[in-house]
């Protein structure tokens, strides 16, 4: 009986490291200042007014664009992009259709296709409508990304290139979006992020393009959970 518990305390710890190991949500949060042209009046620098995450579905991923309720109310984001590790161009969108969403206008795809001002060269853009107000204070839009062989880490390990438009022209961005119609006058301002959200402590881990954290799924859990379960089960027998 001893033998058979080692075996299997054994065999479980074995199989838990041979597991997958999920990963978490790839997430980007928009604060001030702006990257370029107008901050957003009234909020510091660690307020989160907009937030852009990724997570894995079957085919690609998926992509939730959120606004919060902090964000002046005449403001709107008409444009969000990002970068990808693969062929852009072979990308497909289509909204999510989720109750409440907003959908986009339009996108754009292709190897460093679009330019964020001064903060350099994107590979993929969803576009709202301009001057509407779309996605503004308080609402959010979700759309289904897919491409074959499409996974988070193409997502996560890409960052933006230098957009040539002179001295300072910005790149090395995980994520930018544009925000139009800040304060009195119709001014506008690009913000960039590079954080991704460490699932254990909610607080922001990254300084590259992404980057997600391992997060053990439940299957490898319940098996660690096991072989604990059996060693425990051995160091009783033993002092008994």
């Amino acid at each position: 009986m001893k033998n058979l518990s080692k075996m299997l305390g054994a065999a479980a710890l074995m199989l838990a490291a041979a597991m997958p190991i999920a990963k978490a949500d790839v997430v980007y949060e928009f604060t001030n200042p702006a990257a370029s042209g107008t901050s957003i009046p009234g909020l510091g620098t660690d307020d989160i007014f907009a937030k852009a995450t990724f997570t894995a579905i079957s085919g690609g991923v998926q992509l939730r664009l959120d606004v919060f309720s902090i964000m002046p109310g005449s403001a709107s984001i008409d444009e969000w992009y990002f970068n990808l590790n693969g062929d852009a161009s072979q990308l497909s969108f289509a909204n999510a259709g989720e109750a409440g969403s907003v959908t986009p206008s339009s996108y754009e795809k292709g190897n460093e296709c679009c330019v964020a001002d001064g903060t350099g060269k994107y590979d993929f853009v969803v576009h709202f409508a301009e001057n509407s107000g779309e996605l503004n204070s308080d609402s959010f839009a979700v759309i289904n990304i897919t491409m074959a062989g499409l996974t988070l880490d193409m997502i996560a390990e890409a960052l933006s290139s230098q957009n040539g438009q002179g001295s300072g022209a910005g790149g090395g961005f995980g994520a930018a979006i544009h925000v139009q119609q800040i304060g009195t006058a119709d001014d506008s301002g690009w913000f960039t992020a590079n954080c991704v959200v460490n699932p254990d402590t909610g607080e922001c881990d990254g300084d590259g393009g992404g980057g997600e954290q391992e997060v053990p799924e439940p299957g490898t859990l319940a098996i660690i959970g096991a072989g604990l379960a059996g060693l425990a089960f051995i160091r009783r027998r033993r002092f008994q």
